[in-house]
């Protein structure tokens, strides 16, 4: 039997802002269900250090033209969340926004 990974996403707290997303995702992929989320709250996926390395890693998927997503088009609930003031981080010497 398959895993299932699920994500909760009708609500998130961003920067201590409440943000309704309206949107609930589920998929066997624990890694792509991570990469629809990211593009959901409006990050490129494999920007973030988590997915790009699992992805990289062939623990599961991250480069969104291969997930097949059913239901509303990702542009259809995307928002644009803003960065977070952490710092950036850095995959293979390359710098990238965190979420």
């Amino acid at each position: 039997m398959a895993s299932r990974a699920w994500r909760r996403a009708h609500t998130a707290v961003w920067a201590g802002t409440e943000v309704d997303l309206r949107v609930a995702l589920a998929g066997s992929d624990f890694v792509a269900v991570d990469a629809v989320a990211a593009k959901v709250m409006g990050f490129e996926p494999l920007e973030i250090g988590c997915i790009y390395y699992a992805s990289r890693d062939h623990v599961g998927v991250g480069d969104l033209s291969q997930i097949n997503v059913v239901g509303a088009k990702i542009r259809e609930v995307q928002r644009n969340l803003p960065s977070s003031v952490r710092g950036p981080e850095v995959v293979e010497g390359r710098v990238l926004d965190r979420y």
